[in-house]
């Protein structure tokens, strides 16, 4: 009998609030680190979104937050093609803007988390 209770006081303990807390808060840390270290990962590789505007000297490619232009082209169809290529390299976003000022088209060469169904 007393072999039983000693067997017993070990899966008693095995099982008690505090040990079982600690093992289940020790794995949500470690799911936290793991997220935010694949989330860091992430961020290092993508790239800055690339936006075609107007410009004095014609059309700029413009990454995001840069007060400076990437490239300047006398065409639109020329900066769209550079910020095409840029977008791709980055896996980024290609925002157009038109003719009247009005941001008229936006095209996503990244990664897709919520791909479109169909």
């Amino acid at each position: 009998m007393e072999g039983f209770l000693f067997g017993a006081s070990k899966i008693f303990y095995f099982f008690s609030l505090p040990n079982f807390l600690s093992t289940f808060l020790l794995g949500l840390v470690a799911q936290y680190r793991y997220k935010l270290e694949r989330k860091s990962q992430n961020q290092k590789i993508m790239g800055k979104n690339q936006f075609v505007v107007k410009h004095p000297n014609g059309w700029a490619v413009k990454g995001a937050g840069n007060e400076k232009a990437t490239r300047v082209t006398s065409t639109q169809k020329e900066a769209i093609n550079v910020g095409k290529t840029i977008a791709k390299n980055q896996g980024t976003e290609l925002t157009i803007q038109g003719m009247d000022g009005k941001f008229r088209q936006k095209d996503s060469y990244g990664k897709d988390n919520y791909p479109p169904k169909g």
